[in-house]
This record gives structure tokens, sequence and C-alpha cells, in this order.
């Protein structure tokens, strides 16, 4: 369908554009998808899953005026809509509990409410940060924190070595989606990250996966720094500070080898 997205939006199940709400078993994903695009207005589809099943999934669930910029960002002012009407459920579900439907229905279903409920922190933080991205028209200069967006704190920060004295203080912060222990390793895990050169933000995100087999925290941030390192990959302000990751990607890479090499194994 053409879309370009942008943080905090990405790619998920079927490749529709979508936001992550939350982690863990109450946690779950807003995605939608333009269906029909008319003279005046379009009609989007809304899914919300959770972990193993959708909840809710309407073919036309949206109706939006026609516009004259991306679909990007046009599915980002969709999803906007969609968490302020999730929210409103939430605030309806909380007054009774779920033990009444609201005079005038829910928006979405009484399941969905409920959901909305119990993700209403996160689906606030995820609305005021759509917000602004959509009002600042989603400018690329402009870097989300996604410690901020999830209110967490790195749980390890490193420092990446200068090549030479004249290079600024280079730091990669880190934490496992969900909450995690330093010097443990997590399979199948997403990670917060946030890089600061010079104390300024560079970038940040939570697109790090750890895959099937599990990594340390300083294991992920050396993975980060070998994407960076790369420079199809590194953002504008880490263009000249691509040989120093990757250098000090490798000397992780090495530590960790050696000491597998000294693991007696019985």
């Amino acid at each position: 369908m053409g879309y370009r997205l942008t943080r905090p939006l990405f790619f998920g199940d079927d490749r529709l554009p979508s936001v992550r709400i939350g982690t863990g078993i109450t946690g779950g994903i807003v995605s939608c998808d333009l269906t029909f695009s008319g003279r005046d207005h379009t009609l989007w589809r809304l899914r919300i899953t959770v972990p193993g099943r959708t909840v809710y999934d309407e073919r036309e669930a949206v109706r939006q005026p026609v516009r004259d910029y991306g679909r990007g960002r046009q599915a980002a002012e969709v999803l906007s809509s969609s968490i302020s009407f999730l929210l409103a459920d939430a605030e309806a579900y909380r007054a009774t509990m779920g033990r009444r439907t609201p005079c005038d229905g829910w928006v979405f279903t009484a399941a969905v409410a409920e959901w909305a409920y119990l993700n209403d922190t996160e689906l606030q933080a995820m609305a005021d940060q759509l917000a602004d991205d959509t009002t600042a028209g989603g400018r690329a200069d402009e870097i989300v924190d996604y410690f901020r967006v999830y209110r967490t704190d790195p749980e390890a920060v490193f420092t990446v070595d200068p090549l030479d004295a004249d290079q600024p203080p280079l730091t990669i912060g880190i934490a496992t989606l969900g909450g995690g222990t330093v010097g443990q390793a997590y399979a199948d895990n997403d990670w917060i990250y946030a890089v600061h050169l010079d104390g300024r933000l560079v970038t940040s995100g939570t697109d790090l996966h750890s895959g099937g087999v599990a990594q340390t925290h300083r294991q992920m941030a050396a993975a980060l720094t070998a994407a960076l390192g790369d420079g199809d990959a590194a953002p504008a302000a880490l263009a000249d500070q691509a040989e120093r990751l990757s250098v000090w990607a490798s000397d992780i890479e090495e530590q960790d080898a050696d000491e597998e090499d000294h693991i007696d194994v019985r």
C-alpha cells in the first residue's frame, strides 16, 4: 500500500502499520490498514491483537477525510484517533468496572474496553507521542526517547571507548521490555535502547530483538553498535563514529568468545 512509516509506527503482522501498547500478557498491538479510498473520504481497517489472539478486527472501523499527504502519516493519524477512543472506553469501563454497558454503548466491545482499561497508562503515553508527531508533521529531526514513552530507565549504560582523544562521549542505554536483570541472558525478547553522543540523544527505539539465542544486555548493546557502525543503518549524527562503534562491538564479541573458550564443560 505504499506506507512509509516513522517511529513509533512499525510494520506488524501482515505488514500492517502498527503501534505496540504495553508488554507481557496484558500488552498488545494496535494496527490499521487503508481499505477504501473514495473522492472525499477513506475507510480504514482496525485490528487489536494480544498475545495469542485477536480481540478486535473491523474492516471499516475508521472513516477519515481524504488527505493530500503520505499514507504513513495518515496511518499515524488513524491510530492516534483510535487510541483516543480506546481511552474513552477505558474510562467508561473504570466507572463501573465493566458491570454494565455505558448508556451510549461501547465504542468497540466490552472485551476491548477491559483491555484498554488494563493498559490505559501505556495508551495515554502513546496518544501523547502520536499527537506530538502528527502535530509536528512527522518531522524526521524529532527524536523520541523510548525510555520516556515506556516510563522506565535503562537497566545498563555502556560507554563506547573513543579511538582518539578528540571524540566526544558516546553511551548506550539499554533495557529489556518488561524488565530484566543485568548479566542474565534473554531469548526472544525486545529491547529498549537510547544512544547519546556528547550528552545529546541521537537515536532510540524498541526495534532491537534478541531472537532465539539468549543474549545479555552487553551482547545486545554490541549488536546494536555493530548495526549502527554500518554506514547504511547509522543516523547522520553517528556518521563520524562508525569505526568507533564497529571496533567496540568487535571487542565485546572477542571478549565473549575468549570467555567461552575457558568454560570447563562437564
